[in-house]
This record gives structure tokens, C-alpha cells and sequence, in this order.
């Protein structure tokens, strides 16, 4: 039984597709100071397996219940919440995985007792890594960040993607489409938000489209995390790469974050992967 509460499950044709293939390599669980983006570029390019989600204020109001919804649109439904929650307890137990930390202390407390509530397991053992581990921080949020994301850092892990002969996914909303140039990805449409309401109806794309090396992107916001986690327990030798917004603004031509850099700045920054005439086919330019 897949985590979603829509009750979805995969084919017993399907699963054996995957789990007939050779075990994954384990990739060392490290400490967040060494769980760096060179580190998920280095994975793609030796074909190893790695998963990364992120956890962030939206997940932890959903996980808690609140009512309203996230800074994109996405409903904290009841079962979303429990969804959130079932898929945080697998991909915290699961090889190769890393779960993005939302740098509060209270969110951290609310995960470490769950875990080891549902597990017996110290929380120490919660594979924790940089919230912004994939995308590009400008000053206002870290000035080791804004350093850092100066250097050829997120260049170099898209770069990777794109010239991976694996087959490439990329799950985001029409919006951010236009990516999957860049990727050299196929594109698997969710709507703008909430797309928890047609999960069995885009999990099927998924798994449609997969091969057992596929690396999977996921710019889907809260319902990614519940995907990923099936995806991890289903399809174990799929790369699963949760980029979240970090290229909104290079595909929308203004922010949606206020982290994020400004477009020419994402232009500048990306130019040699980009085509040609990215600029004048960008919306409102």
C-alpha cells in the first residue's frame, strides 16, 4: 500500500519492473555539513541513487494540522497531513535519502519527537541536510549561501542532469514547463497547487514514464514529499530530486521566493544551459 490516502496501488507488474534490477549503492549518511550540492551532482554523475525532500514551514503547518494553506495555494487537508507525516517516517528510514531541514527550532523538535515516537530510533539518526541545499540563496538569507551560490555549484548539478543519460522527469505545473528544455527532461503536468486531489491520476504518469535509472524532479510543493516517499519504497532505484521553487524565477521571468535572484541575474548565471532564445520566449519579456 502506497502512503497516499487515495488508496492507490501499484501493479504487481509494475513493482517487479523495478525491484528485479539490481540493489541501489548505499551513499553514506553524512552530517548536514557534508551533505552539500556537490555532493547530489557527484551521485548523478556515477548513476547512483540519491533522494532529496524538503520539509519546510508549509509541511510542518500541514503535519500539525493547521487549517489554510502554503505560500503556493496547497490546502492542509487532513489527509495530506497524514500523508506528510507517513512519508516523512519512510524517507527518513530509507538508504540514500536526505530530507531537507527547515532551519527553526521548533519545526526540529516537532520532527525528532514523531520519529522517535513512530520508531523507537534516536533522532539523531534523521538524515538531515540544507533546506536550500538545491537552488541559489541571495543575501537575505545566508551569507554563506550567497557565497556559495556564486560558484559553479547549482551550474555544475544542472548541468549533471541534463547530460545524464538517464531518462529525466520533470513533475512541476505548466508554469515551469519551459524547464524541461534545460533538463532535456518530459514533462508530467500537475495543476498550479493541490495536486494531492488527482494524485493516483499523476502517480500512474509517473510511474508510466519511469525506467529503473530515472532521475525524477519534482517542483510540486507539499504532495512531492508523499510521491517521493512511494516512489522510495515502490521504485527503489529511481533518483528523486525534490527542486521545489528554486527555478521559478528562470522560468517565470520575476521571483516567487525572496531568496531567489533576480531574472537576468538567473540568466547570467545559467547561460551556457540555456537556449538560445530563452529570454524573448520568457513570459512578460
Amino acid at each position: 500500500m502506497l502512503v497516499a490516502f487515495v488508496g492507490f496501488k501499484i501493479s504487481t507488474k509494475t513493482y517487479l519492473f523495478f525491484s528485479q534490477r539490481p540493489k541501489p549503492n548505499q551513499l553514506n549518511t553524512l552530517t548536514m555539513d557534508h551533505i552539500r550540492t556537490e555532493f547530489i551532482t557527484e551521485a548523478i554523475k556515477k548513476n547512483e541513487v540519491v533522494r532529496f525532500a524538503k520539509f519546510g514551514d508549509g509541511e510542518y503547518a500541514c503535519c500539525l494540522g493547521q487549517q489554510g494553506q502554503n505560500c503556493d495555494g496547497d490546502v492542509y487537508f487532513p489527509e495530506l497531513s497524514n500523508a506528510l507525516k507517513e512519508a516523512f517516517i519512510i524517507l527518513a528510514q530509507t538508504p540514500n535519502t536526505y530530507l531537507g531541514e527547515w532551519r527553526e527550532k521548533v519545526p526540529h523538535e516537532f520532527y525528532a519527537n514523531l520519529f522517535f515516537t513512530r520508531t523507537g530510533k534516536d533522532p539523531e539518526l534523521i538524515p538531515w541536510a540544507d533546506y536550500h541545499l538545491l537552488l541559489r540563496s541571495s543575501h537575505q538569507h545566508d551569507v554563506e549561501d550567497f557565497r556559495r551560490a556564486h560558484e559553479k555549484h547549482m551550474y555544475n548539478f544542472v548541468e549533471a542532469i541534463r547530460n545524464s543519460p538517464r531518462k529525466k522527469i520533470y513533475v512541476c505545473n505548466q508554469q515551469n514547463a519551459r524547464l524541461c528544455q534545460v533538463f532535456e527532461a518530459e514533462h508530467i503536468e500537475i495543476p498550479e497547487n493541490c495536486w494531492v486531489l488527482k494524485y493516483q491520476q499523476v502517480f500512474e504518469q509517473i510511474v508510466k514514464a519511469c525506467t529503473p535509472d530515472a532521475i525524477v524532479l519534482f517542483s510540486g510543493g507539499l504532495c512531492s514529499k508523499v510521491a517521493i516517499a512511494d516512489l522510495a519504497r515502490h521504485a527503489p532505484t529511481v533518483t528523486c530530486l525534490d527542486i521545489g521553487s528554486s527555478f521559478d524565477c528562470l522560468a517565470r521571468g520575476t521571483p516567487s521566493r525572496a531568496y531567489q535572484f533576480h531574472f537576468f541575474e538567473e540568466v547570467d548565471y545559467y547561460a551556457g544551459l540555456l537556449p538560445q532564445n530563452w529570454l524573448v520566449t520568457t513570459p512578460g519579456r
